[in-house]
């Protein structure tokens, strides 16, 4: 199954076009987005006793690239993944004059500063030792979406204190 999914994403990554991000006018509400991306984090995070809170204030309703939805469920299976038994991820959004802007945080135990910079690097770990599901593309293939779509993705982290990440997206009409 690993195999499988790195073969995917590898496959996704490939065919990462701004261009065709640019023509690609499908829009769907960032709500809808959210929805699906908790679906698919929820099992774990239950299995976890790992509380998500969600807070898209008026953001709800605005409108983004269906796209966004793979970079908002790799910010959260990512959170759920590294958020030791009994700990929290919050997502919150806003809209402003810029768009969309959303953050995914945790009260994992946080990436070290010296290693930051390399989140975003195809196939990265910060623990090379640990053995986890996933491809080690999933923020990679989050940064080029967001890129794709004229935003940008942040992260902030520190030892001990989890880790966030910031992403802002233009809104579509």
């Amino acid at each position: 199954m690993a195999l499988v999914t790195m073969v995917d994403d590898l496959f996704e990554l490939a065919q990462l076009d701004a261009a065709e991000f640019a023509r690609d006018a499908r829009s769907t509400s960032l709500a809808e987005v959210v929805e699906g991306a908790l679906d698919l984090c929820r099992p774990e995070a239950a299995e976890k006793r790992i509380r998500v809170e969600v807070d898209l204030g008026g953001a709800g309703a605005s409108l983004c690239s269906p796209k966004l939805a793979r970079v908002v469920h790799s910010l959260l299976d990512n959170a759920v993944r590294y958020t030791p038994e009994g700990g929290w991820v919050t997502l919150r959004a806003e809209t402003g004059a810029d768009g969309i802007s959303l953050s995914v945080q945790d009260s994992g135990p946080g990436i070290a500063a010296d290693e930051l910079p390399r989140v975003f690097e195809a196939f990265w770990r910060a623990d090379p030792a640990r053995s986890s599901r996933g491809s080690g593309l999933g923020l990679t293939l989050a940064k080029r979406i967001v890129e794709a779509l004229g935003g940008r993705i942040e992260a902030s982290s520190g030892p001990d204190r989890g880790s966030r990440f910031d992403v802002s997206v233009p809104t579509r009409a």
